[in-house]
């Protein structure tokens, strides 16, 4: 099955960098961005005329000067997690394409139809998302499904499909291409991740030019909360370009990522498994009276705080930070059980009723801060995921927390701030790692830069 409709991808390739500096900077003129390159402006204007000649770029409405053209084409993103697997459609402007408009909500009836889909998680949101099943052939045929379903949908509605990412909380061997370490999925380990779609699929995708890429979700929500610093600044005017940015993701697992000189840091897995530091933890004392009824449950039923190794990792450290949390924090001994205890109406109360688990967090996170802001004295630590996201509490303490264990020079001028809430986030940010992948080098390594 060939996309008849794939428009020439060479001057997008050939113009990645001018097409980016626009995407992030709607207000300069031609001249400017001629400036910023370095070059003449008959030479920038030239470069101009060819991508709105290719439909590339727009013009804006006051102040943006030329913004990309949203209806170039789609990014299809996949984010795979321990509970939940969610879908996204982004248009050419990195926004998310609304599953309620038309014929995107014939789509996703076609989706609905492969996978029991639930609830939308924020009442403003239409996310497509449903249950991860935790075995291979499972996530192979639904991923399958999905990325033939929205190709042939691309076909019919004559959709310029230009790439297909998929994020995975686990690490991969770069050279095997093998699960390596994923103790949220385990099912996973040993699979090569280009086995999560059908050979079928795959040689579709490169005979038309569609990019494929499989990623961290923490590397793809770091890309994602990137995008996201450039739209907000746009918006309300503030400095959010950091150069030099951490982001540290907790959802059912615990992962960061960095940005470094405006360059995605990718290493040897592509992420950075913080969340599996060995820490040296003893119990923090109890402060009041509040604080000894902690675990108190009901007034007839009392839990007791569980013990580390009831609930050890598969890293086999025995203070891995992922286990610390889940024990001392949400006391819980297995996965099933600390995923109900980080849902949206548990975190909103978490520190109303566990005024002590909700201080040995904030001991937890200050560890963390410390730990970033002194080793790679970054401009901006962005907080994360489900955990960050929904107890409401931390952004008020989020400051106390920076310069409880950081060094002042190092801390003031580190700005600590919490990402989007966006449910779909991760699957957001793959879907823009695939399309950074149409532009990787000669050796297949990925060259991400803002």
């Amino acid at each position: 099955m060939e996309n008849s409709n794939v428009r020439d991808k060479d001057v997008l390739k050939k113009n990645l960098k001018t097409i980016n500096y626009v995407r992030h900077h709607q207000d300069l003129d031609i001249s400017a961005i001629a400036d910023a390159f370095g070059v003449s402006w008959p030479t920038m204007k030239t470069n101009f005329t060819v991508l709105y000649k290719n439909d590339l770029l727009s013009e804006g409405d006051k102040p943006r000067k030329h913004i990309v053209n949203s209806s170039y084409g789609v990014m299809l993103g996949l984010s795979i997690g321990a509970t939940e697997t969610k879908i996204t459609l982004i248009d050419f402007s990195f926004d998310a394409i609304d599953w309620s408009l038309s014929p995107y909500n014939y789509l996703y009836d076609k989706i609905q139809k492969i996978v029991s889909l639930k609830p939308s998680a924020q009442e403003n949101e239409k996310v497509v998302c449903f249950e991860t099943a935790h075995d291979f052939l499972s996530i192979y045929s639904t991923s399958t499904n999905i990325i033939s379903t929205v190709f042939a949908f691309c076909k019919k509605y004559n959709l310029n499909l230009l790439s297909v990412g998929i994020a995975l909380p686990g690490v991969v061997d770069k050279k095997s291409q093998k699960m390596i370490f994923c103790p949220n999925i385990p099912e996973l380990v040993n699979i090569n991740v280009n086995r999560i779609v059908s050979d079928e699929i795959l040689d579709l995708l490169k005979q038309n030019e569609i990019a494929f890429h499989i990623s961290h979700d923490a590397t793809a929500v770091t890309v994602f909360e990137k995008e996201w610093n450039y739209k907000q600044y746009f918006s309300k005017d503030i400095d959010a370009l950091s150069k030099n940015m951490a982001v540290i993701y907790m959802g059912s697992g615990l992962a960061s990522g960095y940005i470094f000189e405006n360059r995605l840091l990718l290493g040897t897995t592509g992420t950075g498994e913080i969340g599996h530091l060995d820490l040296q933890y003893n119990d923090l004392p109890f402060i009041n009276d509040d604080e000894t009824c902690d675990y108190v449950l009901s007034k007839d039923k009392r839990q007791e705080p569980v013990d580390v190794e009831e609930c050890a990792c598969m890293c086999g450290k025995a203070n891995c930070l992922e286990t610390l949390i889940r024990a001392k924090v949400f006391n819980s001994t297995n996965m099933k059980d600390f995923l109900k205890k980080i849902d949206k109406n548990s975190l909103a109360s978490f520190k109303e009723f566990n005024p002590y688990r909700y201080r040995v967090l904030c001991h937890f996170i200050s560890q963390l801060l410390n730990i970033t802001i002194n080793m790679l004295n970054v401009d901006r630590i962005v907080l994360t995921g489900r955990v960050f996201n929904g107890i409401p509490q931390l952004k008020n303490d989020i400051k106390s927390l920076k310069i409880q264990s950081s060094l002042g020079c190092f801390s003031e001028d580190c700005d600590v701030s919490f990402g989007s809430t966006r449910t779909d986030a991760v699957a957001i940010g793959a879907a823009i790692l695939s399309y950074y992948y149409l532009f990787n080098d000669s050796n297949n390594e990925m060259r991400i830069e803002w």
